[in-house]
């Protein structure tokens, strides 16, 4: 029952379906909301290597990663199976992502550049907990909650009980100075243009 009344506000950002999963003792909710691709459930498992993931958002560039992607998840797990610990690196897209990695005990959570997806976060007493909205985590009993801030992701060893926090990108303000809004539009156009390509939904 807490774990309904937790997710009560955040069903409302993804109304097309719930799922809940349970792997090794930790439950994923995911409420989707199908903007890309193929109607797809989360989270994402792959069984061989024991690894989860579940994420909000969109990925803008998934099919550079693959052609055969039916949706633009699918190219996370293998995006980190590739690039290790930092593939949020590899990602252009507005999202927040958790993936536990459960045989080499990493978890691994973050938003991209900008933040426009919400994330927070609770490490108490042996429990963590990950979720869209902080009131869902209070809820479910955590009493400190953080929030992750744009352009950081954090590695989670639940083995060391290690926690480190890491950059998505790295901006160097005094090479970047512009005299026109040339570029900007340039930039404008094709964030517009990455963002309608993929959407087949109206």
């Amino acid at each position: 029952k807490d774990l309904e009344k937790a997710n009560f506000y955040q069903k409302l950002r993804g109304p097309d379906l719930t799922n809940i999963f349970k792997q090794h003792g930790v439950t994923f909710v995911h409420n989707l909301l199908s903007i890309t691709g193929l109607f797809t459930k989360q989270p994402f498992v792959d069984m061989e290597h024991d690894i989860v993931c579940i994420f909000n958002g969109e990925i803008y560039n998934y099919k550079t990663f693959s052609d055969k992607y039916t949706s633009d998840g699918e190219c996370l797990i293998p995006c980190y199976l590739k690039h290790g610990e930092t593939f949020f690196k590899q990602l252009d897209g507005e999202f927040a992502i958790v993936l536990i990695d459960f045989k080499n005990n990493k978890i691994i959570f973050g938003s991209d550049t900008f933040g426009t997806k919400p994330i927070f976060f609770s490490f108490e007493n042996e429990s963590y907990g990950m979720s869209t909205y902080e009131s869902c985590l209070k809820i479910l009993g955590f009493k400190q909650v953080h929030r992750v801030y744009g352009n950081y992701f954090y590695i989670a060893d639940t083995n060391k009980k290690s926690l480190s926090l890491h950059r998505v990108t790295e901006f160097d303000l005094d090479n970047e100075y512009k005299k026109d809004f040339n570029d900007w539009n340039a930039a404008f156009e094709r964030s517009i243009l990455k963002r309608a390509n993929n959407v087949d939904k109206k």
